[in-house]
């Protein structure tokens, strides 16, 4: 699978990223109060597809990151995240 390929599998409307933010406000917050994300992927060569699929939903400063290579996701999932939110 090349970028291309995942940018189709992984696309904004598929990714978790907006569930993420529907969790977040169903908890008080935005995804502008995430603090860590964990990108999981099953192939880490599709790391600046995922990185520039994130930045469609993350506003700088972006918070902090860790990636993580994976051998396979639920739902034949190419790319999944983690995120850690902080509330005041």
């Amino acid at each position: 699978m090349d970028s291309a390929d995942l940018a189709s599998a992984v696309s904004p409307r598929s990714c978790d990223l907006p569930p993420r933010g529907i969790s977040a406000q169903a908890a008080g917050g935005s995804l502008a109060d995430v603090v860590k994300l964990t990108l999981f992927l099953t192939d880490l060569s599709h790391f600046p597809k995922a990185n520039e699929i994130m930045q469609q939903y993350v506003a700088a400063p972006y918070p902090a990151r860790s990636t993580v290579g994976v051998a396979s996701l639920p739902r034949g999932a190419q790319f999944e995240v983690e995120a850690t939110m902080v509330l005041s």
